[in-house]
């Protein structure tokens, strides 16, 4: 189970710049956590009963870093054997 502050409410501010599976993604991934591609479509999937594939998903954290869309910083790591995983820092 993926935890964190993903059920609180967008405030003006951060929905404004944001819809659709930009915002699905960023209301995941707003708590600051690491994680998976598969991590954030099945949260996304949990909270709002759609499916994005991962390259979908990908793309819209590239949205992210868009100043349009928030201008928010994506860090990525790589450990060996083992998937990439994101994080999404909230200016």
């Amino acid at each position: 189970m993926i935890q964190g502050s993903t059920a609180q409410q967008l405030t003006p501010n951060e929905h404004t710049h944001l819809s659709g599976g930009r915002y699905r993604v960023y209301k995941v991934m707003r708590d600051g956590q690491w994680r998976t591609l598969w991590q954030i479509q099945k949260a996304v999937k949990d909270q709002s009963n759609t499916y994005y594939s991962e390259t979908t998903i990908s793309a819209r954290l590239r949205d992210l870093r868009k100043a349009r869309h928030g201008g928010h910083t994506v860090n990525h790591r790589h450990k060996p054997d083992a998937p990439f995983e994101y994080q999404l820092e909230v200016n």
